[in-house]
Formats: C-alpha cells, sequence, structure tokens
C-alpha cells in the first residue's frame, strides 16, 4: 500500500490516516493492539469536531492538546486518558504525515525504535484451559522481594494477566490505572455505559480524597 502515492500531504485527513494505520500493523510495524489503541484515539478526540472544524491530519495535528482538553470535558473522562490520547494522536499523525512527505524518512523512525524484548516471567501456576469458574476469581499471589507482589488473574481460555503491586498501593491509583487498562482492550469504546462507569469510579475517588 503506497499511501503517498494516493494522498496528498497538505490534503490528507484524519480519515485517511486510519486506513494507513491498518496498513503499518499488516506490515508488522506495530502490534494489533498499538494499533487499535491508535485508531481509537485518532476516533475519540476527533468526535468533538464540529462540521466547520478542519479534520485535515496537519491541522488535527497541530490542535491535538485543545482537542484532547475537549474530549475530556466533554466526556467527563479521565485526565491521564486524555493525555495518553493526546500523546498518540500526535505521534500517529507526525510520522503519518512524514510518510507522505518522504516514506524513507518514515521507516527509518520505525526501524530507530528497537522492540523491547520480554524477560521470562514466573510461572503463573495455571495450565492452560484448566481454570475453574472459582479459579477466574481469585488472584494468585506471588512474593518479589523489592518490586512488589507479583499477582496472576486467570481470564477466560487459559489466558492469565500478569501484574505487580506497589506497597502502599492506593483505591484512587488503582481507578486511575483501571482506566488506563480499559484502553487496551480489543472493544474498548469511550462512547459505552462501561467505560463512563469506570472513568466515574475514577473521578469519584479524587473527589473522596
Amino acid at each position: 500500500m503506497n499511501v503517498a502515492a494516493i494522498v496528498n500531504k497538505d490534503a490528507a485527513t484524519v480519515e485517511d490516516a486510519k486506513p494507513w494505520v491498518r496498513a503499518m500493523k499488516e506490515k508488522g510495524r506495530w502490534s494489533d493492539g498499538a494499533a487499535r489503541k491508535r485508531l481509537v484515539a485518532l476516533e475519540a478526540l476527533t468526535s468533538v469536531l464540529g462540521s466547520e472544524e478542519s479534520r485535515a491530519a496537519k491541522d488535527v495535528l497541530a490542535s491535538a492538546d485543545v482537542l484532547k482538553r475537549r474530549w475530556a470535558i466533554g466526556k467527563n473522562a479521565d485526565g491521564d486518558t486524555a493525555s495518553d490520547y493526546g500523546s498518540s494522536v500526535k505521534s500517529t499523525l507526525k510520522l503519518y504525515l512524514d510518510y507522505l512527505d518522504d516514506p524513507a524518512k518514515a521507516w527509518a523512525s520505525f526501524e530507530a525504535k528497537p522492540k523491547r524484548t520480554r524477560k521470562p516471567t514466573e510461572s503463573a501456576g495455571v495450565e492452560k484451559g484448566s481454570t475453574t469458574a472459582e479459579e477466574q476469581q481469585t488472584a494468585v499471589q506471588h512474593t518479589t522481594a523489592g518490586r512488589g507482589e507479583l499477582r496472576t488473574f486467570p481470564l477466560d481460555n487459559g489466558r492469565v494477566v500478569e501484574f505487580r503491586i506497589p506497597p502502599e498501593l492506593s483505591v484512587r491509583e488503582l481507578a486511575k490505572f483501571s482506566c488506563h487498562v480499559a484502553t487496551l482492550c480489543k472493544d474498548f469504546d469511550p462512547t459505552r455505559p462501561m467505560t463512563g462507569t469506570v472513568v466515574a469510579m475514577a473521578r469519584g475517588n479524587e473527589r473522596d480524597e
């Protein structure tokens, strides 16, 4: 997919950038989760644009900080999530416009970011496909001195979430982290009631403190 041959840089819109993001995922430049997060961020921030406002990629890039604040206010959203969206939109559109201007330069940007190598993790102690309904409601605890508690939580189909609990974690911090994790889910939609509930819980804990 030669996007540069299809779209002129000055005329490119956010809608033009979306298939480019999907193409980069197919080419192995982004993981499925990373591409999905970028698309969700683009959709969220441009959702506040009025019919009279420009959807040109260069204009949305220039106004990303303003758009993220408007989105956060309009959706009563968590500030950290809005910041993540703003950073994602700026990163995506800058790279997209670089690609339209000079594909080789954009590829160099991809190659200049080495992928992190995942370290072997401790065994979760749960065999694939062997979790029971009771086990799915219980987090398995592993103690790791100096780094907090390593825990695992079994999901459906034998999948397991691994996470560490830092000392003195507060409910407010947990609520904010929950908002962040929600944006990584494959069916994340900032307009769905369930997402609003998670965000409301986080903001409620901020007010309580």
